[in-house]
């Protein structure tokens, strides 16, 4: 194991799938990457060009680059070697882009578990299970 890519969206799972990724960078002296995916805004009834548009699109990379920066200094601390990715787009394909760039041998992720909306929508962590070219760890 020499490249991990864990994926951070500030959530409680995503916390865990962090530290689960550190422990394992630590442990084989592995290069960690923590990337961060702002989704893309699609609302079909609002043009998002407006300037509420582009505010909240403006606001929402900002609070994931504050959370990533807070990331990255906890990270640090650990003295691992490490890189943080700020993206935008749709989670699942940016993860397996940044994966396929980066050389990535393992992706890390939260997993929220299963229920109905999941179930017919799919998920971030099951589309990149079933589609990554590396190994995959789901984490509860």
């Amino acid at each position: 194991m020499k490249t991990i890519l864990v994926g951070y969206d500030g959530s409680q799972e995503a916390q865990k799938a962090l530290e689960t990724a550190s422990e394992l960078a630590r442990c084989f002296g592995a290069r960690l990457y923590i990337l961060t995916v702002v989704p893309e805004l699609f609302l079909p009834d609002i043009d998002i060009g407006t300037e509420v548009g582009l505010k909240l699109e403006e606001e929402m990379e900002q609070a994931a680059r504050s959370q990533l920066e807070a990331v990255a200094a906890k990270v640090r601390e650990k003295g691992l070697d490490f890189e943080t990715l700020l993206e935008k787009g749709r989670p699942a394909r940016v993860i397996l882009e940044k994966a396929k760039e980066k050389g990535v041998d393992t992706i890390i992720l939260g997993s929220r578990g299963t229920g109905l909306t999941k179930a017919l929508l799919g998920s971030v962590s099951y589309k990149v299970a079933h589609h990554a070219d590396c190994s995959v760890v789901l984490v509860r």
